[in-house]
């Protein structure tokens, strides 16, 4: 039988530790960022806000955690201008399913559903709709984000080197086309009362894209990259400890 004098186990211990606090430093970090974006007309500007959250669950799967916010607040839009859908994009080869969010909502992607509104086609898209992005039915609008609201909507992510994705890298992939039709994350806005709030493309509402200057990370507190190397210091802690012993 092989003989592994004292040192050498102890130190693959220690290694062993390292590699937990390693890999959960890099898998299960949940990456935050703000964000915002306004258009419309200069009489009745429309608005959001939301975070969006990051969370890498190993190196083939994650979790995208959306929250959107209507923060319009001048004009007939307050009262009659609603949020009913919006689109984002993912990296190549990283594909979103088992979606959850705020009814009625409909999860759409471009494969099976019209997902465009400036031309060119979200990867994937939240609507009222069933069926597309870009118009829902006048009596469903209302169901939407109005002023002052705000709704959550959550997606599982699939693919490979999902480990080192970030919010903010989602968040800045455009749509397909070709140039203005290339649009980053976006808002669909409409209204009940197109006498009063036309929107600028009269009378069919608003698409506002994100502001990528207004994109801010949002750093994790120091509690949760603590409880990251959690683990890993327990096994430092007692690799630590049997190395004092043997010294005595």
């Amino acid at each position: 039988m092989f003989f592994r004098p004292n040192w050498f186990r102890n130190g693959w211990t220690a290694l062993a530790a390292m590699s937990v606090v390693v890999s959960f430093a890099s898998t299960a970090r949940a990456d935050l960022i703000s964000f915002s974006g306004s258009g419309g007309r200069s009489s009745t500007p429309v608005s959001f806000s939301g975070t969006m959250e990051y969370t890498p669950l190993s190196t083939t799967s994650a979790t995208l955690t959306i929250t959107l916010k209507n923060t319009t607040s001048f004009g007939n839009a307050v009262q009659f201008g609603y949020i009913t859908g919006f689109g984002f994009n993912l990296p190549t080869g990283v594909t979103a399913s088992n979606t959850t969010s705020g009814s009625p909502f409909f999860f759409l992607n471009a494969t099976d559903h019209a997902t465009n509104l400036q031309g060119g086609e979200f990867d994937y898209a939240f609507s009222l709709s069933s069926s597309q992005l870009h118009t829902v039915n006048s009596a469903d609008i209302s169901k939407g984000l109005a002023a002052g609201q705000s709704a959550t909507f959550t997606v599982a992510l699939s693919g490979t080197g999902l480990h080192l994705l970030s919010a903010q890298q989602i968040i800045q992939e455009l749509s397909n086309g070709t140039g203005s039709q290339q649009v980053p994350f976006s808002v669909r806005f409409r209204s009940t009362n197109t006498n009063r709030y036309k929107g600028l493309s009269s009378p069919d509402g608003d698409k506002v894209p994100v502001d990528l200057g207004c994109v801010t990370v949002i750093p994790a507190p120091p509690g949760a990259l603590l409880a990251s190397f959690g683990i890993g210091g327990v096994l430092l802690g007692r690799w630590w400890r049997r190395r004092a012993a043997l010294r005595v």
